[in-house]
């Protein structure tokens, strides 16, 4: 459905400038992030455009919403908050029913779905310089230090950056094996794609390593053509060749990371393998003590041990919202890589899918719940199903030929 008028068109605009901040989480006002502002009153344009349209957000996904919101409330009576509780269960519900409405209307073409995945990968890319800089230009960004040697860049933690660019890195790898742009285009995406690992071995996340390596296995297995898998191989070889170059003095190589962050000769506070396992083991206590009601949503009742929640998706939301939220979490999160792997020979489908699963295999040692980054590679598969047709002036094509062929979309069921 195409935005014509002025309101819909300027909404559409802070949508993408949402997508492009989504990693900068070092840009805020008060307490609350860029990028959450602009997508905020984009969806509220949004709906004075055309607000008495027809929703579009697939049935099932609605459905896992419901339950979390249930799951939320419960949890309420057991938070040490109940405020603090209800917000985040306001945000969770917020993301994935209001924010998918949001996607799906913003981004009605292929063309503009691309749009929304470069803008993304180019602010990935502009946190990875900034955390190299912080590493080895003095580069000082508020709200964003460096620790035992790692840079957090844009994103205020390294974790967090470790997250956003395990996501990113894929998505930039797929849309470079899909371009058939002019030459400025590629040398764009190759150049993101070398400061994305850059900055991801400027991180020192072991756990944005690890799910950055299981999105471009995802990415090659599903790629039809034997020589975009090549230059897929060889533009992630090289990328990470670049940034151990860069990153040679001072740094440590991600087995040296890898080895650290296990155990093996690490100084006290480096050593997040034990802490992660802890944090599970705490969080399954709680699920046993009482399996349907939540410890609360709010930060505190969150926490674990030494000031950290469960390092685990299905875990923190299980013990933190109780049996419904991680019913719906675990429901939504299924349809979308249901969506993503039901449709194959689509190149922007492909890379959307490999951003899911970057950003689940972090989420399997991350508290990502409650984060937009986690959420934005997870809505894709919902928002490209929702396209119909493909056009040959997306900024990124699919395989040869793709462009000739008028597809129908999935039929999602959705609401009025």
């Amino acid at each position: 459905m195409e935005i014509d008028d002025p309101i819909g068109r300027l909404a559409r605009i802070l949508f993408f400038a949402g997508c492009a901040t989504i990693p900068m989480l070092a840009f805020r006002v008060s307490s609350f992030a860029v990028s959450d502002l602009l997508f905020i009153l984009g969806a509220l344009l949004q709906l004075a455009a055309f607000g008495h349209r027809r929703q579009s957000v697939p049935g099932p996904w609605l459905a896992a919403a419901a339950l979390v919101a249930v799951g939320g409330c419960l949890a309420g009576f057991r938070a040490d908050s109940i405020p603090g509780d209800l917000a985040t269960t306001v945000r969770l519900v917020y993301l994935m029913t209001i924010w998918v409405w949001q996607a799906r209307y913003a981004l009605d073409t292929r063309e503009r779905v691309w749009t929304a995945v470069n803008l993304f990968v180019a602010g990935s890319a502009i946190s990875g310089l900034a955390g190299l800089l912080e590493l080895h230009g003095g580069l000082v960004i508020p709200g964003s230090l460096p620790v035992f040697g790692r840079s957090p860049g844009l994103t205020q933690h390294v974790n967090d950056q470790g997250a956003v660019l395990a996501a990113a890195f894929p998505m930039a790898v797929g849309s470079t094996m899909h371009s058939t742009r002019r030459s400025i285009f590629r040398i764009a995406l190759i150049l993101s794609i070398a400061l994305i690992a850059i900055g991801l071995l400027s991180s020192g996340s072991v756990s944005g390593m690890l799910g950055a390596a299981v999105g471009i296995v995802v990415l090659t297995l599903r790629a039809r053509s034997l020589g975009k898998t090549l230059v897929g191989v060889l533009i992630v070889g090289g990328a990470f060749l670049i940034g151990s170059h860069f990153l040679a003095h001072g740094s440590l190589n991600p087995l040296q990371r890898f080895d650290q962050a296990t155990g093996g000769g690490s100084i006290a506070g480096q050593d997040t393998a034990s802490t992660r396992i802890q944090t599970w083991e705490i969080a399954w206590h709680r699920i046993i003590q009482n399996p349907l009601v939540g410890a609360g949503l709010d930060p505190n009742s969150e926490l674990t041990v030494d000031g950290f929640s469960a390092h685990n998706i299905l875990l923190l939301a299980w013990s933190q919202g109780g049996l419904f939220t991680f019913i719906g979490i675990l429901a939504a999160v299924s349809y979308s890589v249901r969506r993503g792997w039901s449709r194959t020979g689509d190149g922007l489908m492909e890379v959307a899918f490999a951003g899911v699963a970057a950003a689940i295999a972090y989420a399997m040692t991350g508290p990502v719940l409650f984060d937009r980054f986690f959420w934005f590679p997870v809505i894709l598969p919902l928002v490209v199903s929702a396209v119909r047709g493909v056009g040959s002036s997306s900024l990124v094509e699919g395989e040869e030929g793709y462009g000739l062929i008028q597809e129908a979309a999935v039929e999602d069921s959705s609401v009025a």
